[in-house]
């Protein structure tokens, strides 16, 4: 191990990495490394978890503003588009659920 000088003291050395931001010495056991490794990875991952959900938001909202004057059509089982036509702000089922005359759900 080597030995480091600060100034006028003397550091004691000390065989500790740093990975992922997270201490690993020598001194803990493996099972106690890998559970803060993990717990680490963990936070990094709803980091971005939370970072992509605000994007989404971000991006998703403005979208939907922007598409709420177009028109939609209901596409038949075959794949083809009917001719029944509604606004955006009435959902596919809505519009259809008046064709049915006994408001029973597409789904």
């Amino acid at each position: 191990m080597d030995q480091y000088i600060l100034g006028a003291d003397l550091l004691e050395s000390s065989s500790a990495e740093r990975d992922l931001g997270v201490l690993v010495d020598n001194k803990l056991t493996m099972s106690q490394q890998y559970a803060l490794v993990t717990k680490k990875a963990n936070d990094i991952l709803g980091c971005i978890k939370k970072s992509m959900a605000k994007r989404s938001k971000e991006v998703i909202l403005p979208l939907c503003s922007a598409l709420r004057g177009h028109k939609w059509s209901i596409v038949s089982s075959s794949g083809l588009p009917s001719s029944r036509q509604g606004t955006a702000g009435e959902s596919p089922a809505e519009g259809y659920k008046d064709d049915q005359g006994n408001g029973a759900s597409l789904l």
